[in-house]
């Protein structure tokens, strides 16, 4: 095994998640959720305990992000850009009758539900006026 000179007088170990040989199965146990740190990977005492110290720093905002799985980040990214690109739709054919309620808009920013979003998009296409939309929007 080769090995990296430290300067700090620190020994490390590095270990492969996928490897098949060598340590015992806690240590097995241990690598296979550190791999994928889901609670059903959470199958003795230690790695219990680990995935509680995990579920309690992953809710800390300042760190969440650097906890999800890349296809997580890549999700929420992609919702958040059709929400974006949702309301952005809705504002301009809205635009055409002229400048948007700030109340409006503020309504768009708030709105989670995706459905919603595409009801008052196609709403926004077919309103005649803005204050159409706005009363139609609140049906």
């Amino acid at each position: 095994m080769s090995s990296l000179a430290y300067e700090d007088g620190l020994r490390y170990y590095y270990f492969y998640t996928d490897g098949r040989k060598g340590g015992n199965e806690a240590l097995r146990a241990v690598l296979r959720y550190l791999k994928d740190s889901r609670a059903e990977n959470a199958v003795d005492a230690a790695t219990r305990e680990l995935h509680g110290y995990v579920e309690k720093v992953k809710v800390r905002p300042e760190v969440r992000v650097a906890y999800m799985r890349l296809d997580e980040i890549i999700y929420y990214e992609r919702k958040d850009a059709a929400k974006a690109v949702q309301i952005r739709s809705i504002l301009d054919l809205l635009e055409d009758f002229g400048e948007v309620p700030s109340s409006v808009l503020e309504r768009l920013q708030a709105e989670s539900d995706a459905e919603t979003l595409k009801k008052w998009l196609k709403l926004a296409a077919r309103a005649d006026s803005m204050e159409t939309f706005v009363h139609k929007m609140s049906e």
